[in-house]
Formats: C-alpha cells, sequence, structure tokens
C-alpha cells in the first residue's frame, strides 16, 4: 500500500512528506519513519537536543541567563576557527595547524601586553593578526606553490608552530 522508493539521491528530508503518502494521497506521518529517514542528515541536532534536555532537566542553573552567556564565551573562539577551517574544508583541503596558530598569536599577543601594558593594546592585536597571515602564507605556500598535500603540510607547521609555543612560554600554560 505504500510507495517505496529506493535508496537514491531523490531521498533527501525535503521529500520526506512526499514519500510517506499512501497510494491514496492522504500523508500518513510515523515519528519512527521520519527519525529514521532523517537521522542520516540531523544525527547530531538530535544529539544536541537530547543532552540540552537531560541538562536542563538535572541542573535548574543550566538554563539561566549567566550560563548562556558563559557557554557562548567559551564556545566563540571554537566557532570562529570552525568557519575558517569551513572554507578550506569546502575547498577540498585540510588545516591541522588552526589550534596551532591561535596559540602562536595568543603568545605574541599576550607577550607585547606584559611587555608594555594596556598601552599597546593596537600594537599586540596587530602583531596577533600578523603572525596569524604569516602562518597562512607558509601554509599556503608550502601547498601551492611547494605541492605539499596539505595533510602533511599543516601536520608539519602545526608541531613547529606548538614547539615555538612551549620554546617561548617554558611549557607553561598563559592564564
Amino acid at each position: 500500500m505504500y510507495r517505496r522508493i529506493a535508496a537514491s539521491s531523490r531521498n533527501t528530508p525535503e521529500t520526506f512528506m512526499e514519500d510517506c503518502e499512501m497510494d491514496t494521497g492522504r500523508p500518513n506521518f510515523k515519528v519512527k519513519q521520519f527519525f529514521l529517514n532523517t537521522t542520516k542528515y540531523y544525527a547530531i541536532i538530535y544529539v544536541q537536543i537530547v543532552l540540552f534536555i537531560i541538562l536542563s532537566l538535572s541542573s535548574s542553573a543550566f538554563c539561566s541567563g549567566n550560563n548562556v552567556l558563559n557557554i557562548l564565551r567559551q564556545s566563540a573562539i571554537t566557532a570562529i576557527l570552525g568557519a575558517g577551517e569551513f572554507f578550506v574544508l569546502v575547498s577540498g583541503m585540510i588545516d591541522l595547524s588552526i589550534a596551532s596558530t591561535l596559540a602562536l598569536s595568543g603568545v605574541v599577543f599576550s607577550a607585547i601586553i606584559r611587555f608594555g601594558n594596556i598601552q599597546l593594546l593596537a600594537v599586540a592585536i596587530i602583531a596577533a593578526l600578523l603572525v596569524g597571515i604569516i602562518i597562512g602564507l607558509i601554509n599556503g605556500l608550502l601547498v601551492s606553490k611547494l605541492k605539499i598535500v596539505p595533510f602533511i603540510a599543516t601536520l608539519g607547521t602545526m608541531e613547529i608552530f606548538r614547539g615555538l609555543v612551549f620554546l617561548i612560554t617554558g611549557s607553561y600554560p598563559i592564564i
């Protein structure tokens, strides 16, 4: 009685309602079938919704405004790095050195602020940005001009820049 569609490019969430219609044309919407058809596309969102519900029920402070702002503050850097990495991945490449680039830029920023206090804030920001730009240029030249596979090139630069961070900081965390 149901129309079955073989696995094809047509089997997407957009065509789900159409695929679940009976031969009579009436919708036959079933929750289980919905989740089976959309899990492939939205699994991570389902996991986040379940975690949100569990954490909300386990603690009354989870949904507070302060906690939401704290979560947003803590995830801002990761979101910015993820947005940059998105464009690299869409172009068919990969950049493993973004965390080490962030660390080295942060160390340069911190060193300048420590040396000159807050009066050198603009200089520290510009220097940190320049470090990121130079590292990006190095990675780009390794991949485009020397024809090194992006995975290998950025893996190498990741270790080099992480080593520089450890050398500069004496392997101590910057707080």
